[in-house]
Formats: C-alpha cells, sequence, structure tokens
C-alpha cells in the first residue's frame, strides 16, 4: 500500500464494515505506518468530544449536495458513502475544537530581578541607661518594657522577640521587632517599621529589607545615601553598589 487510507476508513476497519479486501489492506498497513496508529488511536479516543449540533448539521448539507459519483478515494477501489465523508469531517471539526481549546498561551517572559545578598547580622542591642546600670547598695527599678522583650532577641529566639516586641510601642522597639522580622524571612513586613524610623543603623536594614522583598531599585537608593556620609556601614554599602 502507497497511500495511507482516510481517517473515516482507519476508524472503520476496527468496526469489521470494510469489504473484506479492503480490510486485509487497511490491517497491512497499520501494521507497517506508525503515523496511521497513532492516528487510529486518537480518533477512538472516549474523551474526544462531539462537535457542536449546529456543525454537524452544516457539514451534513455540504456533503449531500457535494457527493458526486466521482468522489472517490485516489487509489482506493472502493466509493465511500456520505455518510462516512461527513463523520470524518464532523470528527475533524471536534479535533480542531479541542485542540484549540487545550492548546496551552505561552506567557510573556518575566524579568528576573537579581537580589544583592546583603549580609544580615543581628543588631547589637543598645538598652536606655537605666536598664544599664549595676545597682550595688538597692535593688535595682523594674527593667523597661523593651529591656525584657530583647531577652530572646539576644538569644537567638527572634519568634517570640517580634511577638513581645510587637506589644511595646516605641520606635526602637519597631527596629528590633523588623530586624526579627528579616530573620523570620518576612521582609515586606519589616518595611513599613524601618521606613522613617530613626534608630542607628535603620538605613542599612531597611535596604536589606527592600533587596529581599524583591524592590531592588529602593535598596540601591538606600545604599548609596548611606555609602555617601560616614556611619558603621558605609563600607558594606559602597562595596555593594
Amino acid at each position: 500500500m502507497t497511500r495511507c487510507p482516510p481517517p473515516d476508513v482507519l476508524m472503520a476497519q476496527p468496526a469489521g464494515v470494510l469489504p473484506p479486501e479492503v480490510n486485509a489492506r487497511v490491517e497491512a498497513h497499520l501494521r507497517s505506518c506508525a503515523v496511521c496508529q497513532v492516528l487510529l488511536r486518537d480518533l477512538q479516543d472516549p474523551g474526544l468530544e462531539p462537535a457542536a449540533a449546529e456543525s454537524q448539521d452544516r457539514v451534513w448539507r455540504r456533503i449531500t449536495a457535494e457527493a458526486r459519483p466521482r468522489c472517490k478515494w485516489l487509489s482506493w477501489p472502493v466509493l465511500l458513502p456520505a455518510v462516512a465523508l461527513a463523520a470524518s469531517l464532523v470528527i475533524a471539526v471536534a479535533v480542531g475544537i479541542q485542540w484549540t481549546a487545550h492548546t496551552p498561551v505561552p506567557s510573556p517572559p518575566v524579568a528576573q530581578v537579581k537580589p544583592l545578598n546583603l549580609p544580615l547580622d543581628r543588631a547589637a542591642v543598645n538598652l536606655p541607661l537605666s536598664d544599664s546600670i549595676l545597682w550595688r547598695d538597692a535593688a535595682p527599678p523594674p527593667r523597661s518594657p523593651l529591656a525584657q522583650a530583647l531577652d530572646p532577641y539576644s538569644k537567638g529566639d527572634y519568634q517570640t522577640a517580634e511577638q513581645q516586641l510587637a506589644r511595646v510601642g516605641s520606635p526602637e522597639a519597631g527596629f528590633y521587632r523588623a530586624v526579627s522580622l528579616l530573620f523570620l524571612h518576612r521582609a515586606s513586613e519589616a518595611i513599613p517599621l524601618l521606613e522613617g524610623n530613626k534608630t542607628a543603623g535603620s538605613d542599612w536594614y531597611l535596604a536589606i529589607a527592600y533587596d529581599r522583598a524583591g524592590q531592588r531599585d529602593r535598596a540601591i537608593a538606600v545604599l548609596k545615601e548611606i555609602c555617601a556620609r560616614p556611619g558603621p556601614h558605609r563600607d558594606r554599602a559602597c562595596a555593594a553598589l
């Protein structure tokens, strides 16, 4: 066999409705043609949805009007009925509809923002003077809420520190809470606590928060400000630019 049979002939072969000589030729062709094997398997897929009734009626009217004895399948010595042709066209329409519905639309490429990877160190604890004095002759006064909240922070328990510092309403508490949030990988929550915070070193940690939240341009802007003036983080900021 030199030509592949049409799709409706392929579908009719397993049903046993072809003339014996045609059935033998199709069966022999299927044994040697990988393309027809795949096509037949796809056409027999039970998940294939039929075409809409309107599409079927339109195909049927066209086939009925145009079917003539001259309509022969190339070298095949058999005149296929118009019904078989209509069935193959309806299947082709259904395949086209299903392919269109399930073909994924490629998404536009998303630009990857390369992080600066600024180093994150725990900010040193600077307590008020009243919490730092060693009392010898008298009992020390009660420790401030900030000093108590910074105990777990100094031990590296950032989860507990963040919760306790959230209850202390001061800029210093907000600063140490933001640092704790950075260690907890919650940079977006740390940003509002650091923006406008005047605690020493807050600008460096704000740059870290911006960088880890994917706001690289803002991080660079803060680093340029740090690099332009003397300070403990100046060298680091200049090296990161």
